[in-house]
């Protein structure tokens, strides 16, 4: 969970991309794990960490 966490804070990947590369079928699957360890969503914590989907774009700007 420490790498997906640092995928989420370090990357632009996918929420489901993310899930796959720390072994995860399923972005549900992750998410739920996710959620039960760090008691938050992947979204949420990346939300938190200043990293939304949408602020690369933004900060390109």
């Amino acid at each position: 969970m420490r790498q997906a966490m640092k995928l989420l804070r370090e990357t632009n990947d996918t929420i489901a991309d993310i899930a796959f590369q720390v072994g995860y079928q399923t972005q549900g699957k992750f998410s739920s794990a996710f959620q039960s360890i760090v008691k938050t969503s992947p979204r949420e914590y990346r939300k938190i960490q200043g990293i939304a989907p949408s602020d690369s774009f933004s900060k390109t700007l």
